[in-house]
């Protein structure tokens, strides 16, 4: 063969084995970065998220106990490609070290000839991960993915307000859901190109962003005053077996909620499971009739407009009241300060009917009766107040005596709480501020006045009465606090049913609020058809006086009888 034809041989053998070399090349390169089975990573799209924290909720007292917190945890998977069958016992046998993962699950991701995601189990340990990480035998076939979960440290405690985000992120009910868009922070991502091993090759990244944290909600609520709240309403269920109960503590003075609680409750991590009525805030979102504790303003808006007096004369003798008889615990003549002690419906319609009735709806609009107050929870109802145009005589009467209209707890702590700030309603609310991750304050609330609906003077009339109710001879003594002088009025109504009321079920409550002359909280308390016992001076009055007296210790409230105090 001349020298020609042998560089020619040359030249194609030279051609062939590059060829050859480019094809074992590019068959190394799909195996080492082409797709995965199952479609999880994409050699040229990969993409990996990079979850973003959701905002805690925390009581008022600060960060260091929170009521509902996102916590990191990994998701562990297995990858069997590649292991041999003499490999696998011995990664089981490693994983079992950790006692932290299903050995089922384990046994079955070894075993599977298809795909190569097959998830183990779960840590928040982050030792676990950097044992598995740190692991050249296991840590070329288990991964793991960061996560967070919604973590609620405090159990039920407060679940009607903080609420529920479920297992998949989405908010459910109250503060989660409310404030959502705060707590909701924005995930990050990694792009780039994986290795067949799931794991990113760096040099080849394309973009990364960092996620942003959602912002942390900080509640006006009090947990310790929260915890005596939900302690009294625990046992108050179980000594009157009473079908539910809610309560509300208000600062009278800002219109800050400090506590609210709602019986029965539910278990965040159970919500899905849970009976729809438990997940209620009954303190928001039942209606119900309020009974005479509706007596207050019936008493204040004749004071108001001048028509009586404290000591002015009323007959309450058995007769007929708008072409009525009415029941009543007095006859004769008594003062408006009797009556209000005495909770005498005769004299509460005699107001009544000297108000008119679209004169005393004008009172009953300015407490915003018939309407949502508007606080930052979900769920509020807005109780049932028609129009004085289609009222009778009769049921102007039964609505200044707490029957005829419906009510939410919040408008009845609201409205005693205006009596006691001197008249001036302010707006209630349970969110104190919300700070974003670089500590920026986003929102920052304020007690808001929305308005004089009493008099000063009318005010303070208005507490002197209620303050004769738990003293001697009055049917709200058992809300009496040793050492303080409480305002307050019992109400206890029956419960309507089919349209007709019920002979057997009835509401029982207690609204009033302490010191009297200068009063630091309001306090509602409401039980749902309890028995045998029902009336409000009975079984709710006494709720009360546990609350306000944990409170007084807790707030170190000055006593008005420092000598009454037992220690």
């Amino acid at each position: 063969m001349n020298f020609f034809w042998k560089k020619r041989w040359i030249f194609f053998i030279v051609i062939g084995v590059s060829l050859l070399y480019a094809k074992v090349a590019k068959r190394l390169y799909d195996i080492q970065l082409g797709n995965r089975s199952g479609g999880i990573v994409n050699a040229m799209d990969f993409t990996k998220k990079l979850p973003a924290r959701r905002g805690g909720i925390y009581d008022r007292n600060g960060m260091d106990k929170p009521l509902a917190s996102s916590v990191p945890y990994w998701k562990v998977f297995i990858d069997p490609e590649g292991l041999t069958e003499d490999q696998k016992p011995a990664v089981m046998r490693q994983l079992a070290q950790f006692n932290e993962f299903d050995e089922d699950k384990v046994f079955l991701a070894l075993s599977s000839n298809k795909g190569r995601y097959h998830p183990i189990g779960q840590t928040i340990n982050r030792e676990t991960i950097d044992a598995i990480s740190t692991n050249i035998f296991l840590k070329r076939c288990v991964g793991k993915e960061i996560v967070t979960k919604r973590n609620y440290p405090v159990g039920s405690h407060m679940c009607h307000v903080v609420g529920v985000v479920n297992s998949v992120g989405e908010a459910l009910d109250g503060i989660e859901l409310k404030m959502d868009k705060y707590l909701t922070g924005t995930d990050g991502y990694i792009k780039g190109v994986a290795s067949a091993k799931r794991r990113e090759i760096a040099s080849k990244r394309e973009e990364k962003v960092l996620p942003i944290n959602g912002s942390d909600v900080f509640l006006t609520l009090d947990r310790n005053i929260q915890y005596y709240v939900e302690i009294a309403l625990d046992e108050a269920m179980i000594e009157t077996s009473a079908r539910s109960a809610w309560a509300i503590v208000q600062d009278p003075h800002t219109g800050e909620i400090l506590a609210m609680a709602s019986r029965p409750n539910f278990d965040p991590e159970q919500y899905g499971s849970c009976h729809p009525e438990d997940k209620w805030n009954r303190a928001i979102f039942m209606n119900y009739e309020p009974g005479s504790t509706m007596k207050a303003l019936t008493f204040a808006a004749g004071l108001n407009e001048n028509l009586f007096k404290t000591n002015s004369i009323i007959n309450v003798d058995p007769g007929l009241y708008a072409g009525r008889s009415l029941q009543d615990h007095v006859q004769g003549n008594i003062t408006l300060t009797v009556a209000t002690q005495k909770s005498s419906n005769r004299a509460a319609s005699r107001v009544a009917m000297a108000l008119g009735r679209q004169k005393f709806e004008e009172y009953l609009k300015a407490f915003d009766f018939g309407r949502k107050s508007g606080i930052e929870l979900t769920g509020e109802s807005s109780g049932i107040l028609s129009s004085s145009k289609s009222w009778s005589e009769v049921q102007a009467i039964r609505i200044a005596i707490g029957q005829g209209i419906s009510v939410t707890g919040m408008q009845m702590v609201s409205l005693y709480s205006a009596i006691a700030n001197k008249g001036l309603r302010m707006k209630p609310y349970v969110i104190d501020k919300i700070v974003a991750p670089n500590g920026e304050v986003l929102l920052q609330s304020h007690p808001i006045p929305l308005g004089h609906a009493f008099t000063e003077k009318t005010a303070e009339d208005a507490s002197f009465m209620l303050s004769t109710v738990t003293q001697i001879g009055g049917t709200g003594r058992r809300a009496n606090i040793p050492g303080y002088a409480v305002a307050g009025k019992t109400g206890t109504a029956q419960i309507p049913v089919g349209g007709r009321y019920s002979t057997t079920d009835y509401t029982a409550s207690f609204v009033g609020f302490f010191p009297a002359a200068n009063p630091r909280v309001t306090i509602l308390v409401a039980l749902d058809a309890p028995k045998p016992n029902y009336h409000g001076g009975t079984v709710a009055a006494p709720v009360f006086s546990k609350i306000g007296a944990s409170i007084a210790r807790y707030l170190e409230i000055p006593p008005d009888y420092p000598d009454a105090i037992q220690f």
